[in-house]
């Protein structure tokens, strides 16, 4: 595969700033970084507002750093575009970016602002031909798809209830394990509120709820961002438990008759999966690449992010009693 060229808007913390400093090549946490690296792409430019963050992003990759979009086309053609931007800003600078004709763009999650947005961007990109992913990066983590093909395959016979704690508001982070179960259990089929919560930052509520993924109760748990961050899960089957963690290996344990007490079934000895999370944002691209030369089917789209902010949506507009 020639490589693709490629551009990232917003130069902050995902575009660039989580692994600036990092000398370690198999810690990838930014768009820059993942773009700078994979053989499928040659990153050609960033583009950002703030001079400082230009400034930065020419030091590091020795490329060319632009104010806006539009100064950007008169140099570049890029085919790949990357969106590292706030959410706010995705509806317009997408726009934007479909005029350059691009064959590929990874945008941020959440999506946008609204479901009306989404819907207008889904239209949008119909007509072209130009694949989008959007950034759920747990998709895209090899442990989780291994994780996936052991649930569709009953490894722990029929998944029942779940818990997870989540840090950061259910916009930013909530959001990644919503979408996630849609991915590993199914669609949603009803949400319980069990606790309002408060806003982080006065923004993204941190509400406690009981959905309902396709035949599985998920329990979601709102943890303190400013105390630690929280990312992690824990699955109960007829058969046997996962547990994960981000950063950490999988952890799972299979039912099995008690040695000692007869009729008794317990947890055996635990077994793991590696979980490469330091590279998620990595095999984001990983699938982009595959899905452009070799047809591989996207594993998060305009489609899939969509779904997942209608529902975001909708427990926000239940916490504000509309």
């Amino acid at each position: 595969m020639n490589k693709l060229s490629a551009t990232v808007v917003g130069l902050g913390q995902i575009g660039q700033g989580y692994d600036y400093d990092s000398k370690d090549n198999s810690v990838i946490l930014t768009h820059s970084t993942a773009l700078s690296l994979h053989r499928g792409f040659k990153l050609i430019a960033g583009v950002d507002s703030d001079p400082a963050q230009r400034e930065r992003f020419e030091r590091k990759f020795s490329k060319p750093a632009y104010s806006v979009l539009e100064e950007l086309r008169q140099y570049h053609n890029p085919d790949i575009i990357s969106l590292a931007i706030p959410t706010e800003m995705h509806f317009s600078i997408f726009n934007d970016a479909l005029t350059l004709q691009p064959i590929g763009i990874v945008c941020e999650k959440p999506l946008a602002r609204s479901i009306e947005e989404a819907r207008l961007m889904i239209n949008d990109v119909e007509a072209l031909n130009c694949a989008v992913t959007v950034n759920y990066l747990r998709r895209f983590n090899p442990a989780l798809g291994k994780l996936k093909e052991m649930m569709d395959a009953s490894e722990f016979g029929v998944i029942y209830k779940g818990t997870v704690w989540y840090t950061k508001g259910i916009r930013e982070n909530g959001s990644h394990f919503i979408d996630l179960f849609i991915y590993l259990l199914g669609e949603v089929q009803n949400v319980r509120i069990l606790k309002t919560g408060r806003k982080w930052d006065n923004y993204d509520p941190e509400p406690d709820l009981l959905i309902r993924f396709g035949e599985t109760d998920i329990c979601m748990l709102a943890g303190r961002e400013e105390r630690y961050s929280l990312g992690q899960f824990e699955l109960i089957g007829t058969d046997g438990v996962v547990r994960y963690e981000d950063g950490e290996p999988i952890k799972i344990r299979y039912a099995q008759d008690d040695p000692v007490y007869g009729g008794y079934r317990n947890l055996g000895e635990q077994i793991e999966i590696e979980n490469p999370g330091e590279r998620n944002i990595w095999f984001t691209y990983d699938n982009l690449a595959e899905h452009l030369e070799k047809g591989a089917v996207l594993k998060s789209t305009l489609e899939t992010a969509t779904n997942t902010l209608k529902i975001v949506e909708e427990i926000i507009s239940r916490l504000e009693g509309k």
